[in-house]
């Protein structure tokens, strides 16, 4: 039988909870990677529903008379908050600083679009040739 020193075993503890150690920053650190990439891929799409929801809307807000209005609810935010905004050339939502911008080809039939919101249920106005974008 072999016997073991009481320094060998304290230098196999200490290497075994070393190497446990890095194991568990390795995963840890694995996982938070993997979490933020599938938030942000969440968000994007959270931003495209929002943006086709939107220009849907404004479609067929063509075809409706002034004072008509289209209820629109959009995702909701993982963290927090999205706000959506229209302007003359395009449709922007800001998510935590971040801002995603789509053109609005096609609506040449509108004279001028406005609003902002931090809603995700909001209405979608027509007002002579105008579009306003307003919580609902």
């Amino acid at each position: 039988m072999i016997s073991r020193k009481g320094q060998y075993l304290a230098i196999e503890t200490v290497l075994s909870l070393g190497i446990s150690i890095v194991v568990a920053t390795a995963v840890i650190g694995a996982f938070n990677s993997y979490r933020g990439s599938v938030v942000d891929d969440i968000e994007e799409r959270h931003v495209d529903i929002i943006q086709s929801e939107a220009l849907t809307a404004i479609y067929n807000l063509k075809y409706l008379d002034s004072g008509s209005g289209i209820g629109l609810e959009f995702p909701e935010p993982q963290n927090g908050e999205y706000t959506v905004s229209l302007n003359e050339d395009s449709i922007s939502v800001d998510t935590d600083g971040e801002v995603f911008s789509k053109e609005l080809n096609g609506v040449r039939w509108a004279s001028g679009f406005e609003g902002s919101t931090s809603n995700s249920e909001v209405r979608l106005m027509k007002l002579e040739n105008q579009i306003v974008l307003r919580p609902d």
